[in-house]
C-alpha cells in the first residue's frame, strides 16, 4: 500500500501549526482583513513547503486551514 506522505508526525506538525498561528495572531478568530489574510499566509506558506506540489493542494489547502484552525481553537 503507497503511503499518502501526511503520517501522524504530519498531523501533529499541523497541530503544531495552529497553535503557533494563535500564539501570533490571538485565539479568536481574526475578523479584520489585514489579519486574516496575514494568518491565512502564514498557514499557506509552511503547508506549501511541505505539501505544495502534491496534486490538489490548492483545490485542499483551504479545508486543512480552517479545520487545523477550528481545531486547535476548540481543543481538539
Amino acid at each position: 500500500m503507497a503511503e499518502s506522505g501526511l503520517t501522524r508526525p504530519g498531523f501533529l506538525g499541523l497541530q503544531d501549526l495552529g497553535v503557533r498561528s494563535m500564539e501570533k495572531f490571538g485565539r479568536e478568530t481574526p475578523w479584520d482583513r489585514a489579519t486574516l489574510q496575514n494568518a491565512f499566509r502564514f498557514y499557506y506558506d509552511d503547508l506549501e513547503e511541505s505539501y505544495g506540489d502534491w496534486h490538489g493542494f490548492d483545490q485542499n489547502v483551504l479545508f486543512v486551514i480552517s479545520r487545523t484552525s477550528t481545531g486547535v481553537r476548540l481543543g481538539y
